[in-house]
């Protein structure tokens, strides 16, 4: 009889942790059901841990070698979490079922929390940092697909990271890019400051305009960016610009007919 009590819990754990392993491998499915399984195999291991420590054999499974088990599980689940890009699916498969087991689990609730703050602050934060230094080196259609990628991820992650925290972030990073058209304006606005007395251009003076404009065109014309920029706000920058240069050229002309103007009388 013991030893037939001994066969069936070794029999009970390989089919559960078997079942459970299954259900955590890659693009598979834990569901709720399972979990609760999982739990009722180990409640009932318990209840035999009295008969084990009196009876059986050592070798027998005992209630704690499933709760060890699926620790392991959660550890290889999580391994190079962090260096996972923002837009990988496996992300929210693999929060889904730490957040799943972790209601149910004690020690599942500190790595999956472990887990939320690696995605937060490395994942996430990789990616905004991604998204400004490609805007900075003017690579602007491959930093706006990074852009679509962050603002994807937070609908999909909003129920495992902080979402006013990622939207904040977003936020700041459009901000930023806004704030980098306005400086880009203000770089080119002592050209024509310093050569309203003289009026004549420097080659390059009309070189830094020429490489403005194309910056702005660049960005207007970014598909990615699009979705993410305001076009309105963009064209109101661009337009300052415009009025810079249409200003600085009509002041010259203004010039020249007071200097024809003179001439004549």
């Amino acid at each position: 009889c013991v030893a037939e009590l001994g066969k069936h819990l070794d029999h009970q754990y390989k089919m559960a942790t078997g079942k459970i392993e299954k259900c955590l491998a890659d693009r598979n499915v834990l569901k709720e059901t399972e979990v609760k399984q999982y739990k009722i195999v180990i409640e009932n291991a318990q209840l035999a841990d009295r008969l084990r420590d009196l009876y059986l054999d050592d070798v027998v499974i005992s209630s704690e070698a499933y709760t060890n088990y699926l620790n392991d599980q959660i550890d290889f689940m999580m391994i190079g979490l962090e260096k996972k890009r923002i837009d990988d699916l496996d992300l929210k498969s693999i929060l889904d079922k730490a957040k799943l087991l972790a209601n149910t689990f004690e020690d599942v609730e500190a790595k999956y929390k472990e887990a939320c703050s690696k995605i937060s602050e490395q994942v996430f934060k990789a990616a905004i940092k991604d998204a400004k230094d490609l805007y900075k080196k003017h690579e602007f259609e491959e930093s706006g697909l990074i852009l679509t990628k962050i603002h994807t991820a937070i609908g999909i992650l909003e129920n495992h990271l902080e979402k006013d925290y990622m939207l904040k972030e977003y936020e700041n990073l459009k901000a930023e890019m806004k704030n980098g058209l306005m400086s880009l304006v203000a770089s080119v606005t002592p050209i024509f400051t310093r050569n309203h007395e003289h009026q004549q251009l420097q080659e390059k003076d009309v070189q830094e305009l020429r490489v403005c404009i194309e910056r702005f065109d660049n960005v207007k014309n970014s598909a990615s960016l699009q979705s993410h920029l305001s076009q309105n706000e963009v064209n109101i920058i661009y337009t300052d610009l415009v009025c810079l240069a249409v200003n600085y050229v009509n002041d010259i002309v203004q010039k020249i007919e007071k200097l024809l103007n003179n001439k004549k009388s």
